[in-house]
């Protein structure tokens, strides 16, 4: 039968009044506090710190007393049991993170599924251990909250202060800021872009072909410095490479919308209305999605509904539940299909999966030529940037074959963080901490070009649009003109977008590349 504590300590038990008279229940109970206290705050991205250690620890403490609060408790923890992977490897829950989650696919969820560390599903299994024990073992003796007023302030502040409210908290918030831009994009697809576009003086190329690389770090290939040869190709061609480009975010949801896209407040918002397909659109090219990414629908993500503006899309796998691991190169067979249809000049983008983990599974019969002392997720990583290498070598060569000039494009949506996997060697992931997440690949093959030039410049994703403008030869009130990428200097205060406000790129701490 449960008790009901008053404020008189007399009645209360302490531990060591537990531990003579159930010391297994006694300690079983302690540990499986502790361990809840050390393991939930890990599992929603806080890590270890001691400050959420000792509140989780009182809280919990606290918790065992109240009536029915341990049975609200342990249905909250399952939710984080679930979470505990992405927390462990990507931090605490942001609207970055939770898109991630929503527009995955099966097949993404299954190869996530795959990269997840053995220790984290040791961790969960714990969790779920030390939940089930602590709430068989809680106190019976509940206090009276009646007469503890002052208790129950204190447990409800330490709980709003707790990493279990926080989840809670974070997760409120994101989805609400991720269906609001969802809402925001979705309306966008009613709007009529009013480019109002004139022609530029200069020569312009028959074709463009924008091919939008994946999760490629500019500090892994060779033509910017790199020690391994993963790029041979780019090493040498006749184009001009910007060592200095920097993503707008750490990931496709956020980072492509603000490049393609007119960005609004310096960044935070988007007009996804107006955007790279819109403009070329409203310049009388004809425009070609081509994407190895998948489609979900029109609707659901920014990259789809920019894409779904272009004349015509061609999606190597469709749906959700379709999805399947897709070599790239199929994406060089529709190219060459759209270079012999007959029409004027063309724009093309071709989304690649290139180096999205598991980097391994987007190799198919790539022959990995790297042994490094990094393990195999590392040199799948260094063959996948040389995969891409090679997709850009044969694309090239298609454009040079159809006879027409030509003007390609290449850059990556985001970079990545090599982490440390313990025994097994190091892998690449998302993160948001360091420049390298933004630090990508930026270069023009032009069919008229004579020399290969590298020159360093800082310039920000977020100037993609001022860049295609002046590529395109077109100009438009809507956006400032003078941006040729040869000519242009570093651009002023480059930021990124951490999910929820504008970061000073120099404000970014460093992570140097493996050699």
């Amino acid at each position: 039968m449960k008790t009901d504590l008053s404020a008189s300590s007399s009645q209360q038990l302490t531990f060591f009044d537990s531990l003579r008279q159930s010391p297994i229940r006694a300690w079983g109970s302690l540990i499986a506090t502790m361990g809840l206290a050390v393991i939930i705050p890990m599992a929603v991205g806080f890590g270890v710190g001691l400050e959420q250690i000792l509140t989780m620890l009182i809280m919990l403490e606290f918790a065992k007393r109240i009536s029915y609060f341990p049975g609200v408790l342990l249905v909250l923890i399952f939710p984080i049991v679930a979470y505990l992977p992405a927390g462990i490897t990507y931090g605490k829950l942001n609207v970055g993170v939770l898109a991630s989650l929503m527009e995955t696919n099966p097949l993404e969820a299954q190869e996530f599924i795959l990269t997840i560390p053995a220790y984290c599903y040791i961790l969960a299994l714990m969790l779920i251990a030390a939940a089930l024990v602590w709430f068989k073992l809680r106190s019976q003796q509940l206090f009276n909250m009646s007469k503890n007023k002052l208790f129950l302030f204190v447990f409800v502040g330490l709980f709003f202060h707790s990493a279990v409210f926080k989840f809670y908290k974070y997760a409120v918030e994101n989805f609400s800021e991720y269906y609001e831009a969802k809402e925001v994009l979705a309306a966008a697809m009613s709007v009529e872009p009013e480019w109002h576009v004139t022609a530029l003086q200069g020569e312009r190329s028959d074709l463009y072909v924008v091919i939008i690389g994946e999760s490629v770090r500019k500090d892994y290939m060779s033509v910017y410095g790199y020690p391994h040869q993963t790029t041979p190709f780019l090493n040498s061609v006749p184009g001009y490479f910007v060592d200095g480009y920097v993503s707008a975010s750490s990931n496709t949801w956020a980072s492509l919308p603000r490049a393609l896209s007119l960005s609004h407040d310096n960044g935070l918002s988007i007009d996804p209305a107006h955007n790279a397909v819109t403009l070329a659109n409203a310049a009388g090219l004809e425009t070609y999605w081509i994407s190895n990414q998948g489609f979900l629908g029109s609707k659901d993500t920014g990259v789809s509904i920019i894409a779904s503006r272009s004349s015509h899309q061609i999606y190597l796998k469709k749906g959700e539940y379709n999805s399947e691991n897709i070599d790239d190169l199929i994406l060089l067979e529709k190219l060459k299909s759209v270079l012999g249809r007959n029409g004027g000049r063309k724009v093309i983008f071709l989304h690649m999966m290139g180096s999205h983990p598991h980097e391994c599974q987007r190799l198919h019969d790539y022959v990995v030529n790297f042994d490094t002392p990094y393990g195999e997720r590392f040199n799948c990583y260094l063959a996948s940037i040389e995969k891409t290498d090679s997709f850009i070598a044969e694309a090239y060569s298609i454009l040079q074959k159809s006879g027409k000039s030509f003007s390609l494009l290449y850059f990556s949506d985001h970079g990545m963080t090599a982490t440390k996997e313990s025994s097994h060697g190091y892998r690449f992931k998302h993160g948001a901490e360091y420049r390298e997440n933004y630090d990508v690949p930026f270069l023009l093959l032009n069919s008229v070009d004579m020399e290969h030039v590298v020159e360093k410049k800082r310039l920000s994703a977020f100037n993609f649009m001022r860049f295609f403008t002046d590529w395109i030869k077109v100009k438009t009130s809507l956006l400032p003109g003078g941006y040729d990428i040869k000519a242009v200097q570093d651009d002023q205060e480059v930021s990124i977008y951490n999910f929820s406000k504008l970061v000073d790129y120099n404000s970014l701490s460093s992570q140097e590349s493996l050699k």
